[in-house]
């Protein structure tokens, strides 16, 4: 604890040497190798207000527009009463977490509206924290440290500005961030200028976990032309300006013209309003006011062009931080401030070495001089950054388009230098290097601007032929939006079908990359519609055309996104495990590809040097396809063809050869995993063998280009090493896999998916193998990464990361570490509930099946109660399955309820000291409950209420006697339809024989007695059911024992205690004597797991022997049963206590066939096992146990031969 700091309190100090520093409490920081944090998250009320604007020498402010910063809070809020209503509203509703997308064009007041929600949120007693998209910059002046915890606060507010602007990965990344998931209500207002991001990154959310009903979009309608609205903005306005001014409002009269469209906007009339101000304090006489947005902003950019011409005039600005008034040197030209402006409007708040790089870039020499006037002129909102720009953004919008050549406005002149500068600026530094880090901001003001200003559509020409085809990060969103702008103004201009097809599909390809599947589907479409006609009028020209349209419209529906190739995309995907778009547009997407080979087979028909190729790519993107979904010999024959293409190819010795024999390595690895799932694991080997041969050669001419390509290729050799039992060789070559991919990741973190890949195909190689110390350590490794790429983007990995923590779940299980592999489960079904909440078709089954392995886990915990209600809701959901087209509940409902049945009738809970006060007739009732809930769901896949007629009413029966004596009624209270107490006389035999998991403890003869008294009968129409399911599970047994064994020994001994003790022990023999078999299948298969219940099952059979009047056949099967238990006691002592209970049931069949030395000694030893008293006293306990046994209708032969049997044990020889 740190010295002078109260307790509980936490200091965090943060250093930054060389370089800067950034630290959080209670929060992520994400952050981009070699770019920084992907963004900064402060507290609402640390954001500092922008310096007042300067004075100029009339008293005046020197650039009237800097008031109209929404961060200078100049004007107070006025107006749109119903949208801070409708604000508050979704801040207070009932959901636990909840986002809005708050759209408009610029100019509207979203960051206004949003201020005041802030504010009133603080208020209320809210954290509110902000979130900025960095291009990597961290204030290095002054490290910081922001304290996100929500302690004692009401609720969390995160508000992050240009939402639009992001790309979506980086917005997942902000959704995944751990302050998101704090325990109070969490609202996230997103502000954005259009709505196009928001379907993409909802669905990402929705799949994450976020409850769809509380993702929602509202867009900021104009100011109303009825009313009064905006003649009080006006006035609010007005009045805040003149007050600055100081000058008296009322002398400005409210201008009639503000009905006007263009004064739909908040800032329209904020603008009218200081504009007036302005003029008034000024030049109260001067004619000819502005009246419109044009006017409006040529006057207050005069205003900046006023203050540069003031400053340059003068040779001098005032010197900052000088007490005295000093002054210093300004000589930046008017004309050369308006380029630097110009610039800072593109590239935004950068470091002081990109913004040198910058205006050389543009040719503006002396960069130091001009930063620092600009800087005088514009000071920074951070001390990390220079050339701060124009605000608001609408006005820096109007700028940049008034300054460049070819508008017809009067009142401004444009720069011809401006021509072909933004060119300059975002041009990349170097041969293959990325365009500068603000070019997305720089293509996202100038395409707004264009919206107003046309004649900049040739600027944005130049833009497009600027970027490369594969953009990255923030820059797809832009060209996104670029493309958008371009399209419809292409389109517009274009007269002929194949030109307007082609711009479909450039556009397509754009939204595609900026992952706005739908949009780009509907571009492909509409490409592949045109060129379908100009196929039929002109097969020669266009049929080529026509297959590629089709083949693009295909990848975009299968894949969510992305710059890849789209084929080897596809291959990516299914190694890795990564997101698919819905079945639904897969299907689509499949029939677009086979018309799309059909056209490409006759092609490559009739001209194989040109289209073989493409064929083959098409063909083998088809395989893919096909394997997702799971149509595998269908996408074996086309990868086949795929193969023997590309083999062809790359024995050739054109320039292509190289990539033809990458494409070769991708389809066999492709094929290696369908022959895989065909269990053809000999032919896969020899094509992964091939594939790797083919990767050495490439990777050795090329080591950086094609080290993923060894690395996958190494690790499905050493997948099918495995699968065919070659240890050595899987455990060698995945070893190599795994240096390669840790190389890459090291290298760049976008790859650690791939080392994640090559680090599970370990684990599994070593589990299979029977290493589980080895895979428990590989498995840690494998939760580490899943984890990592998680929080980089939980939208497109947190179901991998469910997956992984399963994995780990199982190793722990099975060395014995219950307690974390409950955590590791705990967590994954905590993933897994997000992940079907809103998609329970694609995730339901898979939650139901953690939550039973959960309750199995638990219940080896002894934690009764959290066991209990994972099952009831693993049940719950597999039988609502059936109406998601899967098919009946009973392989995995049956495994619920055997676990159940199982632990409550085996690990004794009533004796269960955290449960205290609970009488056996409750568990008693609960063991009949899950038997009836066993036979309900084996009985067919007719619906429950179809199986058992008046099962409705039996329910509501069931459920009044249990809700209130005890948790059952919330597992199987609408599965039983008998009696609920009606196994109680099964459950006295249970605790009489000790029946179950090591640590039973047997009973004293009296309770049994009590406990039998008191019992009635069971479900005859249970027993029944049990007997009707048994063949069908029979015969699955038979088919396939690893699945249904199991099950069917379950089954075998329900039935058999059921017919006990409904006196039908004729009955009850034959499912007891086969339930030894079966579980004798079972025990040599896993001895450690079924080797208890074959001791039971022979205990069980020779009690019902011996009741059937055969006591010898009883004798003997119980001894064996006692020689079971005996062995396994042996090496495990805490199997002790079931050998003492087998002892007894072996002691009163002896008793009955009057071996009274036998008998004596199994009850004594049981004695001696229960209590470790020596074994004398075990004798006289063992003659009392008897004695109660033979009953008063003993015979006096018997107890006398008994006391002397007892005397001779006790006596020492």
């Amino acid at each position: 604890m740190t010295k002078g700091v109260p307790e509980g309190r936490i200091v965090q100090n943060v250093h930054a040497e060389a370089g800067n520093a950034y630290g959080l409490i209670g929060g992520d920081l994400h952050v981009i190798e070699g770019a920084g944090p992907v963004y900064l998250l402060r507290d609402h009320l640390s954001g500092d207000r922008p310096p007042p604007p300067l004075t100029a020498l009339d008293g005046f402010p020197a650039q009237p527009s800097q008031l109209l910063n929404a961060r200078s809070a100049v004007v107070d809020f006025t107006g749109r009463t119903d949208e801070v209503d409708e604000l508050t509203a979704w801040r207070d509703g009932d959901e636990s977490r909840a986002v809005l997308w708050l759209h408009a064009p610029g100019g509207h007041g979203k960051t206004r509206l949003a201020n005041l929600i802030a504010e009133r949120a603080t208020a209320d007693g809210w954290k509110v924290l902000t979130a900025e998209h960095t291009t990597g910059l961290v204030d290095a002046a002054e490290p910081s440290s922001q304290d996100l915890r929500t302690t004692n606060a009401t609720g969390l507010l995160l508000i992050a500005d240009y939402a639009d602007r992001w790309p979506l990965a980086h917005l997942a990344m902000l959704f995944g961030n751990k302050v998101l998931r704090a325990d109070v209500p969490v609202r996230v207002l997103l502000l954005a200028r259009s709505p196009h991001v928001w379907p993409s990154l909802r669905h990402a959310l929705v799949q994450a976990g976020w409850p769809g009903e509380a993702c929602v979009s509202k867009g900021l309608e104009p100011l109303p032309l009825a009313g009064e609205a905006r003649q009080h903005m006006f006035v609010a306005a007005r009045d805040c300006f003149a007050s600055r001014y100081r000058i008296p409002p009322a002398e400005i009269p409210v201008p009639r013209w503000l009905d006007r469209a263009e004064f739909g906007l908040a800032l329209a009339v904020h603008m009218a309003a200081l504009v007036a101000v302005d003029r008034l304090a000024r030049t109260a006489d001067t004619p000819g006011a502005p009246e419109d947005m044009t006017g409006l902003t040529a006057y207050l950019l005069q205003r900046e062009r006023h203050h540069w011409h003031t400053l340059h005039d003068s040779g001098t600005n005032l010197a900052d931080g000088n007490p005295a008034g000093g002054r210093v040197a300004f000589r930046t030209p008017p004309d050369d401030m308006a380029r630097v402006v110009f610039t800072a409007t593109l590239t935004g708040p950068v470091s002081y070495r990109d913004a040198v790089a910058a205006l050389t870039a543009v040719g503006l020499g002396d960069a130091d001089r001009m930063l620092t006037d600009h800087g005088y002129c514009y000071p920074p909102s951070e001390a990390r950054t220079v050339l701060e720009p124009l605000y608001p953004d609408r006005l820096a919008e109007d700028f940049l388009a008034l300054s460049i050549p070819g508008h017809d406005s009067p009142v401004t002149v444009a720069d011809a230098w401006t021509d072909g500068a933004a060119c300059l600026l975002l041009t990349p530094r170097g041969d293959g290097s990325d365009p500068p880090a603000y070019a997305p901001r720089a293509i996202g003001f100038l395409v707004a601007a264009s919206e107003r200003w046309p004649h900049l559509m040739s600027c944005l020409e130049e833009l497009d032929d600027l970027l490369p085809d594969g953009t990255k990060g923030a820059l797809t969103v832009a060209a996104a939006d670029l493309a958008e702008r371009l399209a419809n103004h292409r389109l517009a201009r274009t007269p002929d079908a194949e030109g307007k097809a082609n711009i479909n599909v450039a556009l397509g390809k754009r939204l595609h990359e900026a992952a706005r599947a739908e949009k780009a589907g509907a571009a492909f479409t509409e490409a592949v519609r045109l060129f379908r006609g100009l196929a039929e009028r002109d097969p020669g020209s266009f049929r080529l055309s026509l297959a590629e349209a089709l083949a693009y419209f295909g990848g975009s529906q299968i894949m969510e996104g992305g710059t890849e190739v789209w084929w080897t995309a596809f291959l990516n995907k299914i190694i890795t495990g990564s997101r698919w778009t819905p079945t639904s547009r897969q299907h689509d997407a499949l029939a677009a590809l086979d018309e799309s080979v059909g056209i490409m087979r006759e092609l490559a028909a009739k001209d194989p040097s040109q289209h073989q190729g493409d064929l083959a790519v098409l063909l083998g993107g088809t395989a893919a396809a096909l394997m997702r979904l799971e149509r595998t010999e269908e996408a074996l024959e086309k990868v086949d063809e795929a193969i023997a293409s590309f083999r062809k190819l790359a024995s050739g010795d054109d320039d292509d050869a190289g990539e033809h024999e990458l494409n070769l390595c991708l389809w066999l690895n492709l094929r290696t995993m369908i022959l895989g799932e065909l269990d053809r694991h000999e032919e896969a080997l020899e094509g992964a063998v091939e594939a790797v041969t083919a990767a050495r050669k490439l990777h050795a001419a090329d080591p950086f280009r094609h080290e993923e390509n060894l690395r996958s290729t190494l690790e499905h050799l050493a997948r099918v090493h495995g699968e065919l039992e070659h240890e050595d060789e899987a455990l060698a070559t995945i070893g190599e896999s795994i240096v390669i991919g840790r190389k890459m990741a090291h290298r760049d973190p976008e790859f650690r998916a791939s080392l994640l890949s090559s680090v599970e195909s370990r684990e599994q190689i070593l589990i299979d193998f029977g290493h589980w110390e080895q895979a428990l350590a590989v498995c840690t490794e494998a939760a580490h990464l899943s984890r990592a790429i998680a929080e980089a983007d939980p939208a497109g990995n947190e179901e991998h990361l469910a997956g992984t923590l399963n994995a780990l779940s199982s190793v722990l299980h099975r060395l014995g570490r219950q307690t974390e592999a409950a955590a590791a489960l705990r967590e994954s079904i905590e993933i897994r509930r997000g992940l079907a909440a809103d998609n329970p078709v694609e995730h339901e089954w898979i939650l139901s099946v953690e939550l039973v392995q959960f309750g199995a886990v638990l219940g080896e915990l002894r934690e009764w109660d959290e066991a209990l209600t994972a099952c009831t809701e693993a049940a719950e959901i597999t039988l609502r399955r059936e109406n998601h087209g899967r098919s009946g509940p009973e392989a995995h409902l049956t495994t619920a309820v055997t676990i159940l049945g199982d632990q409550l009738a085996g690990d004794e809970p009533w004796r269960d000291p955290r449960r205290p006060g609970e009488l056996a007739g409750g568990f008693a009732g609960e063991l009949a409950a899950v038997v009836e809930g066993f036979a309900t769901a084996l009985a067919g896949p007719a619906r429950a209420d179809d199986r058992f007629p008046g099962l409705a009413e039996a329910i509501e029966s069931a459920r009044r006697e249990f809700v209130s004596r005890d948790p059952v009624s919330r597992i199987f209270g609408e599965l039983t339809g008998t009696d609920p107490l009606s196994f109680e006389a099964a459950m006295a035999e249970l605790r009489e024989s000790g029946f179950g998991r090591p640590g039973g403890t047997a009973v004293p003869g009296t309770e049994i007695a009590e406990i039998a008294e008191n019992s009635t009968e069971p479900s005859a129409h249970c027993a029944d059911v049990l007997l009707r399911a048994i063949p069908r599970l029979r015969e699955g047994a038979s088919a396939d024992p690893r699945r249904w064994e199991p099950t069917f020994a379950a089954a075998l001994r329900c039935a058999c205690l059921a017919l006990r003790h409904l006196g039908r022990h004729e009955e009850a023999l034959s499912p007891a004597l086969e339930a030894t078999e079966s579980v004798a299948r079972l025990a040599e298969d896993d001895p450690v797991a079924h080797r208890p219940a074959f001791a039971e099952t022979w205990l069980r059979a020779g009690v019902i022997i011996a009741e059937l009047g055969q006591p010898s056949t009883s004798a003997a099967t119980t001894d064996k049963a006692v020689a079971f238990a005996r062995e396994r006691s042996s090496t495990e002592p805490g199997y002790l206590p079931s050998l003492a209970a087998m002892l007894l049931v072996h002691a009163r069949t002896s008793a009955t066939l009057e071996r009274w030395e036998e008998a004596l000694d199994a009850a004594a030893e049981s004695f001696h096992l229960r209590t470790e008293t020596f074994v004398p006293s075990g004798y006289a306990e063992a003659e009392r146990f008897l004695t109660d046994q033979l009953g008063e209708h003993a015979r006096p032969a018997q107890l006398s031969a008994l006391r002397a049997a007892a005397s001779a044990a006790r006596t020492p020889p």
